[in-house]
């Protein structure tokens, strides 16, 4: 008897072993397939329970050519790199677009260079006073510079794992609650898919990319694009060096209306706008950016609606930060993709390419110089002229580029308008000596702006008001 109980001790014993060991089984491969992510580059997020009431409900996102895992709140969304530049990665938006948190993996860098890139980025914050710390998150170490310049100021962290060189960019100037609870959440693993087997195009390669011309059928500017982009010929000048009253025929030229300008301007609807405070004023003028068909719906030929952001609105809040890019005045023209963009004013380029790092969200940027310590920034464009390098000297209408919605290294990260603006002694930011966005100075507000109030009437920009028709 007693030796047949103990049979069944053992045997009990084996049977729950082999469970345990199912069970462990079990779990291993469901952890595995946690961060085992299939060829897709884009897995599904998945919903998790958050134990940070802050966060509230929270979702799981992994990229396994990363080795990245993360968890951010319900209501933002992750944008992955679809061009490859010396880094590749991802960026954590809110419902507006506006970014939160850039995770990116330095594939060209090794753990050596650390430092070194890390004085490199100190060095090129032009008087900034940047502060280097450690910073510890999890189970992981890393190196805290803030604040960093950009569209807004932002901290920056280094941290090395797995052998391999991390940036995590958080667009706040220091490190508040969201932020720690999402470097908290962060864990890597080894990646098992490479970035090779994604074949994305090199930014470079698509700066200025042009439309396919089996395009055309479907998009009536693509003609357009093709044959201006193979001429390399300015817009011809449109009517904005002269104000005009409404009334004015339909089918009257605006250059035959010099007269115009002895006649008293007509009221906007609002008085002239007073300078907002740390922004500054400018007499200089500024030719369209619209060709004659931009948003042609023929009856507006080369004008455009402003929005979605008006002064002090959405991102154009900055008059004068240090640290940011004040773009207060800014204006964003709703264009239709590859509408042709010009040369505001004459000048020198000194920025043609895609914005990076805290501006990555301006996507491919050119900059003019256009004298008196003034600059006018043209972003989001979908393709750079060829002939638009740094160095090339424009003139009032030559052409520079096409419109789009593009940032940090996507096509359409934005829904497709240009966005524009002046500013007054900023600084031009560099990374390894290539311009990559602005900061400092001041917003500019320039008098000269001109904006049409339906068909008939040319305005100044001091009477500007939401939702009118423009044409500078």
């Amino acid at each position: 008897m007693f030796f047949k109980s103990l049979h069944w001790v053992f045997t009990s014993l084996k049977i729950i072993t082999l469970l345990i060991g199912i069970t462990i089984l079990a779990l291993a491969a469901q952890w595995n397939n946690v961060y085992a992510q299939s060829d897709s580059i884009s897995p599904t997020p998945v919903l998790i329970n958050s134990d940070n009431s802050h966060m509230g409900g929270s979702v799981l996102y992994e990229n396994g050519i990363l080795g990245v895992a993360i968890t951010y709140p319900i209501g933002y969304e992750v944008l992955e790199d679809q061009y490859l530049s010396s880094e590749y990665g991802f960026i954590i938006v809110d419902s507006q677009r506006n970014p939160i948190l850039d995770v990116s993996w330095l594939h060209q860098a090794t753990l050596q260079k650390q430092d070194r890139l890390m004085d490199t980025a100190v060095e090129e914050a032009t008087g900034i006073d940047v502060i280097k710390s450690p910073i510890t998150f999890g189970a992981y170490q890393g190196s805290m510079l803030a604040p960093m310049p950009g569209v807004v100021a932002n901290t920056l962290v280094y941290i090395s794992a797995n052998g391999r060189l991390y940036t995590f960019r958080y667009y706040e100037a220091t490190l508040d609650e969201l932020g720690h609870s999402l470097l908290e959440s962060v864990d890597f693993y080894p990646s098992h898919q490479s970035l090779e087997s994604l074949h994305l195009l090199d930014s470079d390669d698509v700066l200025h990319a042009l439309p396919d011309s089996q395009d055309a059928s479907d998009n009536p500017n693509v003609q357009e694009v093709l044959e201006a982009a193979a001429a390399q010929i300015p817009l011809e000048p449109g009517a904005t060096t002269i104000e005009v009253i409404e009334g004015i025929p339909d089918d009257s030229s605006l250059e035959d209306q010099s007269s115009a300008n002895e006649l008293s301007m007509p009221d906007a609807g609002i008085g002239p706008l007073a300078v907002a405070s740390g922004c500054v004023a400018w007499s200089g003028s500024v030719r369209t950016q619209w060709t004659l068909t931009a948003n042609d719906d023929g009856s507006y030929d080369g004008y455009s609606w402003a929005g979605p952001s008006f002064y002090g609105e959405g991102s154009h809040v900055d008059c004068n930060s240090n640290t940011n890019y004040n773009d207060y005045y800014a204006l964003d023209h709703q264009l239709e993709e590859w509408n042709l963009v010009n040369a505001p004013r004459s000048g020198t380029v000194i920025m043609a390419g895609w914005a990076k790092n805290g501006w990555c969200t301006l996507g491919r940027t050119v900059i003019i110089d256009h004298g008196t310590n003034h600059w006018s920034v043209s972003a989001h464009l979908r393709s750079i002229s060829s002939s638009i390098t740094i160095g090339s000297t424009v003139t009032t209408g030559t052409l520079i580029g096409f419109a789009g919605g593009s940032g940090c290294d996507q096509d359409n990260y934005w829904g497709v308008h240009l966005h524009e603006s002046i500013t007054y002694q900023a600084i031009l930011s560099t990374s390894n000596g290539v311009p990559v966005g602005i900061y400092g100075g001041s917003s500019v507000r320039p008098s000269g702006y001109k904006y049409v109030r339906g068909r008939g009437g040319v305005y100044r920009a001091a009477d500007l008001y939401r939702g009118q028709l423009m044409s500078y």
